[in-house]
């Protein structure tokens, strides 16, 4: 669960839960809440995936 709290990092500074992308990397840290649930302390956005390269073994066949 992410709060108020929670800390949101890029490049060093302090960003917005909104700078998250769906092709970023991310790493982080959790703790349990006085209810037993988990909170995201720290959150830190690594980088963006890469997607894998095209090559001739894993390029989709072409057809007609």
């Amino acid at each position: 669960m992410i709060t108020p709290q929670t800390k949101i990092f890029k490049g060093g500074k302090v960003v917005t839960f909104e700078a998250i992308t769906p092709d970023h990397k991310v790493q982080g840290s959790k703790a349990l809440n006085s209810e037993g649930k988990y909170e995201v302390r720290t959150f830190k956005i690594v980088e963006a995936k890469t997607p894998p390269a095209v090559t001739s073994s894993n390029a989709p066949a072409l057809t007609r």
